[in-house]
């Protein structure tokens, strides 16, 4: 029976469209973001659809403002049966105008604050014997890529805690699901010059999440899968070569 499903970064991109899909499979919906004009009309334009939504501004990468949000969304909805932890910012930088500040806070908000939604999700869903944890990772864990070097970092930090964090849930009733898609087309991508092979629709990810949800099945989900398949196997390439090649790939961005 499908339950209460809190969010972050819910408010726009691919934590919008799983808010939509998530209703309309009968979830209840728990929107967290900073926007709270966004929040509002997401969440007014699903209660008119007839499913239950509320939502709660917060910062992620801030543990109180965190489980403030959390503590009002259950209040509202009832226990957190799915924390799914989108929230997510991405900088392209260059070396010539590189800022550590900016690198800094792609790791707080996409690391800390995936570690901060599972943290005050993880009790209750503990105590209960059962929950799902989903962490919105990307397929940019897989290989370090040039320009994306907070990005690139964030997310491998991030599939490597959740990953290693199921062990120890196996046998607590909690699964735990990384899902590592390749391009999205979101605002965080609409700047892209470079060629995004296999970019895929918000609502095509979501929908394809909440399958994994309903089935309650854990694991990694990379998609698409020839895009997890090349980037696994660049890993048998020299690294002098694969270096090569996405230099090029970025210079080909450049003249577009």
């Amino acid at each position: 029976m499908p339950g209460h499903v809190i969010i972050t970064g819910a408010s726009v991109g691919i934590g919008a469209a799983l808010a939509r899909s998530l209703a309309r499979a009968g979830y209840s919906v728990g929107l967290v973001a900073r926007r709270q004009e966004l929040l509002e009309a997401l969440t007014a334009d699903l209660t008119r659809g007839g499913a239950k939504a509320a939502w709660a501004v917060a910062d992620v990468s801030d543990e109180g403002s965190m489980r403030a949000a959390f503590t009002a969304l259950e209040e509202a909805l009832g226990p957190c049966e799915v924390m799914i932890a989108n929230a997510g910012i991405l900088s392209f930088q260059r070396p010539e105008t590189f800022d550590a500040e900016v690198a800094v806070n792609i790791l707080r908000v996409n690391v800390e604050g995936a570690i901060n939604a599972a943290g005050v999700a993880l009790p209750g869903m503990v105590a209960r014997g059962r929950g799902q944890l989903v962490v919105i990772s990307s397929s940019a864990a897989l290989r370090a890529l040039p320009g994306w070097h907070a990005y690139a970092a964030s997310k491998s930090a991030v599939s490597s805690f959740f990953r290693s964090l199921a062990f120890d849930l196996a046998d607590k009733g909690v699964s735990v699901l990384v899902v590592q898609p390749g391009f999205v087309a979101t605002d965080m991508t609409a700047n892209n010059r470079f060629p995004m092979p296999g970019t895929m629709q918000a609502s095509d990810l979501a929908e394809g999440i909440v399958a994994r949800v309903q089935s309650g099945r854990g694991g990694v989900m990379t998609t698409p899968w020839f895009m997890g398949l090349a980037l696994g196997l660049s890993r048998l390439i020299p690294g002098f070569l694969f270096d090569r090649a996405a230099r090029w790939f970025l210079r080909l961005g450049e003249t577009r």
